[in-house]
């Protein structure tokens, strides 16, 4: 059973208010690709984080409590 409209737009919403890696100034380098997604959106690069190495995000990983923005 697909969620309500309701509900998709209200978890857009909140996705939007929290930091993302992908902005963060301790983004990496590229290190690989991930796995199919699904929903079209097939297979997307994977980041390192240069703050902590042992970590690795692509677009949608929400941010650690060290986030800095790009300036």
């Amino acid at each position: 059973m697909p969620k309500p409209d309701w509900l998709v737009r209200r978890e857009s919403e909140v996705r939007r208010a929290f930091r993302h890696c992908m902005t963060c100034e301790h983004k990496g380098v590229q290190c690989g690709l991930t796995n199919n997604l699904g929903k079209g959106r097939g297979r997307l690069p994977m980041y390192e984080c240069s703050l902590h190495p042992t970590v690795r995000f692509y677009e949608d990983t929400y941010a650690c409590e060290d986030y800095q923005a790009i300036r």
